[in-house]
This record gives C-alpha cells, structure tokens and sequence, in this order.
C-alpha cells in the first residue's frame, strides 16, 4: 500500500468514526449517565489523540526535509527527493556539459565522492566545485565527476571514460577510499552502525515519517547518547587506522595514487588534490590525510590540505548536521577560495 494511500484511509476513517460518534451520542445514546460520559471523554481523547498524530505526520512529511549522511531515513530520503539535482545524462549531480558549451573553456573535473556531489548541500551552487567554477570564471568550466561512495579506483575509471577529456584534474580525497585495499587484505567490513528497530515496530518506523523521526532522532539519540561519541563509531576509527597502518595495505593504496597520477600526468593534464580528513575528528585524523598528501607532493603533484583550513573550527561549523558528518557549506566555500589560491599560485611558477 502506498504511502499517500494509507494517510488517505486513515484520515477517511477518522472522519468516519467521528460522524458515526456524533450519530451515536446525538440520537442513539441520549439519556446522560456515567456510563455516556466516560466513553464520551474516551473517545474524544482517543480522537483528539489520533488526530493530533495525524497532523503531525503529514507536517514532518511535507516540511522536515534533513539529509543524515547515508540516506537511511525518511527526512533524509526526501531531502534527496528534493534538493538531488539536476542530474546530467552521465548520470552525475552536475550540470548538462556539450561539445558546444565546452567550447573555448578551459576544462577543470572535481573528481571525487560524496564530499564532491555535495552531498547534504541543498544547492549545487554551494559546493566547492561550483563555487570555485564562480572564482575562476566563464573562461573554465568546471565539471563534476563524482558519485556518493565512489573510491579512488573508481574515480580514475570514469576519469578515463568521462567523454570530455579535462585541461585541469582536481581530485577530492577522503580517508575511506583506502578502504576497498583494505577488504582485498583480510580487513572484513565494519559492522553496520545503526541500531534498528525491533521487528514488531519496523514497519512503522520504516513508513511513518512521524515514527521514523521519534525513533532515529529522539529514541536513538535520548536512549543511547550522542552517535557519534559511542564505543561503535570509535571501533570505526581504530579499524580504518589499522588499514593505513598496515604496510601492505598502504602499498597497495600507494600503487593506486601513483596510477591515478601517473595517467593525469600522461594525459598532460593539470593535477591538484583536495584531501579531507574526518570532518568530526580533525586533529584525530590529521596524521592519515598528511600521509596521503605528503604520498602526493613525492609525485610532485600540489596539495590543499582541508585540516589547515579548519582545524580550528568549530565541529558544528565544519559539518552539515549533527546526523551529517559531510563538510559545511562554509567548509566548502573555504576549500574553494583556498583551491582558487594554489591552483593560480601554482600556474604563476
């Protein structure tokens, strides 16, 4: 049963259980009794109760819309719902780019994953990619090449594929895309975070954007403290550590940055990364990007650091939400400024 369905039947029978009351007070059950008023005053709170409910419902699935980083709740899904566009026919979060309007331009690909897609901005015009489209002007054009998830392997392969070949390669690195060489290693993944609900209630929390808010938000937050602070994202953490700091991981990874280099620069194109530590635990992770930048700068390649530029911010300035770990808006317009700077300071040598 659909959604839109199902609130349409509940709503229908409220109506009708409150007409077939009124038929039942007013002209089947008319001698006042205790008997009369308790169950006058049960129902009505009964009524009063559902239908309360019942607005509340339909409030959080028209005007709470709140991405949570993984796209696993309703208000998160509907903020993909509304706020996911455009989509070009590659299939990417970015704009329409043709033979014809890439003419002339100068071609920069942000090349990436989520932190790329922008993921948890409402407004492409936000993002990193597009706000430093805006600084360098309508001589370049600025095209994203990124999907949510993606890791550097991936990222290189639809560079190859991409059909308008770039003067200019930014590359977004994240700390999980050494992930996938850590699975080819032995390294299971991590066990799934979430804590979901028991069986009996996960149809309601699963359809009720009113259920799914109580649970996701208020039950799971007030019940177990704040997520990110529990014992599981820490074992998070300590497992992506080990993989960095296990050497034939690294030299796995290592292999697969020089290969994403070394076809960039075969291709004579411009290259720079962008690599971001964890948005929650700067100073934590500040260590594991500067390995892979410093991996980087050994292939001669220029390196925007994101820890430098935000280390000193707050975490609630540095991230969407408090259920969105991805950069801010004010982090994406810092990054930009800061990747306009190196990549003109970088063409002046």
């Amino acid at each position: 049963m659909s959604y839109p369905l199902a609130l349409s039947l509940i709503c229908g029978a409220e109506i009708i259980l409150a007409l077939l009351a009124t038929l039942l007070f007013r002209h089947l059950w008319r001698r006042d009794s205790g008997v009369r008023r308790l169950v006058q005053n049960v129902l009505l709170a009964v009524f009063s109760g559902v239908f309360m409910l019942t607005v509340m419902e339909i409030g959080f699935k028209l005007f709470y819309v709140q991405s949570d980083g993984i796209n696993f709740t309703l208000s998160s899904q509907a903020w993909v719902e509304k706020y996911w566009h455009p989509i070009n026919s590659l299939g990417y979060r970015d704009f329409e780019w043709t033979e014809e309007n890439l003419v002339g331009r100068i071609r920069v690909a942000v090349v990436g994953d989520s932190f790329v897609t922008g993921y948890g901005i409402n407004y492409v015009e936000d993002r990193f990619a597009n706000r430093l489209g805006q600084r360098l002007g309508d001589d370049y054009a600025v095209m994203v090449i990124a999907r949510n998830g993606w890791s550097t392997g991936q990222e290189l392969n639809a560079l190859k594929k991409h059909p308008f070949p770039p003067d200019i390669v930014v590359l977004s690195y994240y700390l999980n895309d050494i992930l996938p060489d850590g699975y080819s290693h032995g390294y299971s993944p991590p066990e799934d975070l979430l804590i979901y609900p028991p069986n009996w209630a996960r149809p309601l929390v699963d359809n009720s954007y009113l259920a799914n808010f109580v649970y996701w938000r208020a039950f799971r937050w007030r019940v177990f403290g704040n997520p990110l602070n529990r014992p599981e994202i820490q074992g998070y953490d300590a497992y992506r550590r080990a993989v960095y700091e296990d050497p034939a991981v690294w030299a796995a990874h290592r292999q697969r940055l020089w290969e994403f280099s070394d076809y960039v620069q075969s291709q004579g194109m411009a290259f720079y990364v962008v690599v971001f530590p964890d948005m929650l635990d700067v100073a934590g992770t500040r260590d594991l990007a500067s390995m892979v930048a410093e991996e980087f700068r050994t292939m001669g390649v220029p390196v925007l650091e994101v820890a430098d530029l935000v280390d000193e911010m707050p975490t609630n300035r540095r991230i969407v939400s408090k259920v969105d770990t991805h950069p801010s808006v004010e982090v994406h317009r810092i990054v930009a400024d800061a990747l306009y700077d190196l990549i003109f300071s970088e063409s002046m040598k």
